[in-house]
C-alpha cells in the first residue's frame, strides 16, 4: 500500500489514496543508514474495529544488504525519554 526507501534524513511517505501516511524523524544516522521514530497513521476505514492492525515489510529484490527493524518502547522508556 506505501513503497518507502532507506532515509538517512527526515522523511514522511503517503500513499497514493491518502489513506496512510508515515514520518521518520532520524536519531542517529551515518552515511548508509540510519535509526529513528517511526510514526504510521491508517485511516480507520482500513481497519477493523477490536481487532489489532497487522503491517508487513516487504525488501526489494534488488540484491541489496538493506534490513529493517523495529524496537519495542515499553510506556516507561517512553516516559523517561521526556
Amino acid at each position: 500500500m506505501l513503497e518507502f526507501n532507506v532515509a538517512i534524513t527526515d522523511q514522511s511517505w503517503q500513499s497514493a489514496d491518502g489513506k496512510i501516511r508515515m514520518s521518520y524523524t532520524v536519531m542517529e544516522n551515518n552515511p548508509e543508514d540510519s535509526n529513528g521514530v517511526l510514526l504510521i497513521e491508517v485511516a480507520g476505514s482500513l481497519l477493523t474495529p477490536g481487532k489489532a492492525a497487522t503491517f508487513e515489510v516487504i525488501g526489494s529484490s534488488s540484491n541489496s544488504q538493506r534490513w529493517f527493524g523495529i524496537y519495542l518502547v515499553t510506556p516507561a522508556m517512553a516516559q523517561a525519554s521526556q
